[in-house]
Protein backbone atom coordinates (compact mmCIF):
# COMPACT_ATOMS: atom_id res chain seq x y z
CA UNK A 1 0.00 0.00 0.00
CA UNK A 2 1.51 3.45 -0.60
CA UNK A 3 0.44 6.59 0.69
CA UNK A 4 -1.26 9.16 -1.89
CA UNK A 5 1.22 11.67 -1.14
CA UNK A 6 3.82 8.90 -2.07
CA UNK A 7 2.26 7.28 -5.29
CA UNK A 8 4.17 9.83 -7.72
CA UNK A 9 7.41 8.35 -6.86
CA UNK A 10 6.80 4.98 -6.94
CA UNK A 11 9.02 2.49 -9.48
CA UNK A 12 6.65 2.28 -12.68
CA UNK A 13 6.06 2.39 -16.30
CA UNK A 14 4.19 4.90 -16.48
CA UNK A 15 2.71 7.21 -13.99
CA UNK A 16 -1.09 7.85 -14.84
CA UNK A 17 -2.45 10.77 -12.25
CA UNK A 18 -5.99 11.12 -12.16
CA UNK A 19 -9.02 12.74 -10.63
CA UNK A 20 -6.47 15.47 -8.85
CA UNK A 21 -5.24 18.07 -11.12
CA UNK A 22 -1.76 19.73 -9.95
CA UNK A 23 0.36 16.24 -8.97
CA UNK A 24 3.41 17.38 -11.48
CA UNK A 25 5.01 20.17 -9.62
CA UNK A 26 8.66 21.18 -8.93
CA UNK A 27 8.65 18.78 -5.76
CA UNK A 28 7.05 15.95 -7.37
CA UNK A 29 9.11 15.84 -10.77
CA UNK A 30 12.08 15.48 -9.31
CA UNK A 31 10.84 12.36 -7.73
CA UNK A 32 9.15 10.97 -10.41
CA UNK A 33 10.83 7.25 -11.17
CA UNK A 34 8.53 6.40 -14.37
CA UNK A 35 9.55 6.96 -18.51
CA UNK A 36 5.62 8.13 -19.28
CA UNK A 37 3.22 10.13 -17.69
CA UNK A 38 -0.22 10.10 -19.02
CA UNK A 39 -3.50 10.53 -16.69
CA UNK A 40 -7.10 11.67 -17.14
CA UNK A 41 -6.63 14.34 -14.21
CA UNK A 42 -7.06 18.04 -15.71
CA UNK A 43 -4.52 20.79 -15.05
CA UNK A 44 -1.88 17.85 -14.08
CA UNK A 45 0.76 20.27 -14.44
CA UNK A 46 0.69 23.01 -11.68
CA UNK A 47 2.29 25.58 -14.10
CA UNK A 48 3.14 25.69 -17.17
CA UNK A 49 7.60 25.41 -16.57
CA UNK A 50 6.40 21.61 -15.50
CA UNK A 51 6.36 20.47 -18.49
CA UNK A 52 9.98 21.87 -19.49
CA UNK A 53 10.73 19.62 -16.33
CA UNK A 54 9.50 16.80 -17.50
CA UNK A 55 11.04 16.69 -20.37
CA UNK A 56 14.30 17.79 -18.96
CA UNK A 57 14.23 14.73 -17.63
CA UNK A 58 13.33 12.76 -20.49
CA UNK A 59 9.86 11.31 -19.30
CA UNK A 60 7.16 11.75 -22.12
CA UNK A 61 4.13 13.71 -20.88
CA UNK A 62 0.47 12.91 -23.28
CA UNK A 63 -1.49 15.71 -21.52
CA UNK A 64 -4.75 15.50 -20.34
CA UNK A 65 -6.68 16.60 -23.28
CA UNK A 66 -5.35 14.42 -25.23
CA UNK A 67 -5.59 11.51 -23.00
CA UNK A 68 -9.43 12.48 -22.50
CA UNK A 69 -10.15 12.50 -26.32
CA UNK A 70 -12.31 9.23 -25.93
CA UNK A 71 -14.52 10.90 -23.57
CA UNK A 72 -14.77 14.33 -25.50
CA UNK A 73 -15.77 12.40 -28.62
CA UNK A 74 -18.37 10.32 -26.54
CA UNK A 75 -19.80 13.65 -25.12
CA UNK A 76 -20.01 15.13 -29.08
CA UNK A 77 -22.16 12.21 -29.99
CA UNK A 78 -23.93 12.51 -27.47
CA UNK A 79 -24.54 16.38 -27.49
CA UNK A 80 -24.59 16.46 -31.52
CA UNK A 81 -26.18 13.39 -32.37
CA UNK A 82 -22.94 12.07 -34.15
CA UNK A 83 -23.59 8.42 -36.08
CA UNK A 84 -21.77 5.66 -34.91
CA UNK A 85 -19.82 5.67 -38.01
CA UNK A 86 -18.13 9.15 -37.32
CA UNK A 87 -17.61 8.79 -34.15
CA UNK A 88 -15.84 5.51 -33.92
CA UNK A 89 -13.38 7.57 -37.11
CA UNK A 90 -12.63 10.29 -34.63
CA UNK A 91 -11.82 7.65 -31.94
CA UNK A 92 -9.60 5.77 -34.47
CA UNK A 93 -7.51 9.27 -34.92
CA UNK A 94 -7.03 9.96 -31.60
CA UNK A 95 -3.37 7.44 -31.89
CA UNK A 96 -2.36 9.45 -34.96
CA UNK A 97 -3.27 12.33 -33.61
CA UNK A 98 -1.63 11.65 -30.38
CA UNK A 99 2.11 10.65 -32.44
CA UNK A 100 1.86 13.73 -33.95
CA UNK A 101 1.70 15.75 -30.95
CA UNK A 102 4.21 13.44 -29.17
CA UNK A 103 6.58 14.36 -32.23
CA UNK A 104 6.06 17.93 -32.60
CA UNK A 105 6.43 18.17 -28.61
CA UNK A 106 10.22 18.99 -29.41
CA UNK A 107 9.18 22.39 -30.60
CA UNK A 108 7.87 25.22 -28.71
CA UNK A 109 4.91 28.07 -30.37
CA UNK A 110 5.66 31.43 -28.58
CA UNK A 111 2.62 34.20 -29.61
CA UNK A 112 3.97 37.11 -31.07
CA UNK A 113 2.16 39.17 -28.44
CA UNK A 114 3.68 37.83 -25.15
CA UNK A 115 6.38 35.83 -26.07
CA UNK A 116 5.37 32.82 -23.80
CA UNK A 117 6.53 29.78 -24.92
CA UNK A 118 3.45 27.11 -25.53
CA UNK A 119 3.61 23.67 -26.50
CA UNK A 120 2.96 22.98 -30.03
CA UNK A 121 -0.01 21.15 -31.28
CA UNK A 122 0.29 21.26 -34.37
CA UNK A 123 -2.63 19.36 -35.65
CA UNK A 124 -4.53 22.62 -33.31
CA UNK A 125 -3.08 25.18 -35.33
CA UNK A 126 -3.46 23.62 -38.91
CA UNK A 127 -7.29 23.71 -37.95
CA UNK A 128 -7.50 27.13 -37.48
CA UNK A 129 -5.41 28.08 -40.25
CA UNK A 130 -7.78 26.01 -42.33
CA UNK A 131 -11.23 27.68 -40.50
CA UNK A 132 -9.16 31.50 -41.51
CA UNK A 133 -8.00 32.26 -37.99
CA UNK A 134 -4.94 34.16 -38.13
CA UNK A 135 -2.55 32.59 -36.02
CA UNK A 136 0.58 34.65 -35.28
CA UNK A 137 3.32 32.24 -34.28
CA UNK A 138 7.10 31.54 -33.98
CA UNK A 139 8.14 28.18 -34.48
CA UNK A 140 11.48 27.42 -32.60
CA UNK A 141 13.15 24.22 -31.69
CA UNK A 142 13.06 23.63 -27.63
Amino acid sequence: MVAPDAIHAVRADVYSPCALGGTLNEDTIPQLRCEIVVGAANNQLASPGDADRLAARGILHVPDYVANAGGVIDGARDICGWPPARSQRAVEAIYDTTLELLRAAEYTIETLVTGRPWPLEARFVRAMVAEGSSVNVIVRPR
